[in-house]
């Protein structure tokens, strides 16, 4: 991988360590994205499936209500 890349020493290894780090930085983010941020949206977006359920649930039975009394 790119570990080599950012802890290069000797000559030449300033101008490959900035490439090394940029694509290390990028890998870390991915991998913060992809196990953290993303399934926490998911939990995010499924409560708010289920609240919107829950409501309609109740809006729909509180119409059959009020068409019994007519």
């Amino acid at each position: 991988g790119m570990v080599p890349l950012v802890l290069a020493v000797g000559p030449g290894a300033e101008s490959r360590r900035s490439l090394g780090m940029t694509v290390f930085g990028g890998m870390i983010a991915a991998a913060i994205v992809g196990t953290i941020l993303v399934p926490a949206f998911y939990v995010v977006i499924q409560e708010a499936r289920e609240d919107f359920a829950k409501k309609r649930k109740k809006k729909n039975s509180q119409n059959e209500g009020n068409n019994k009394n007519e």
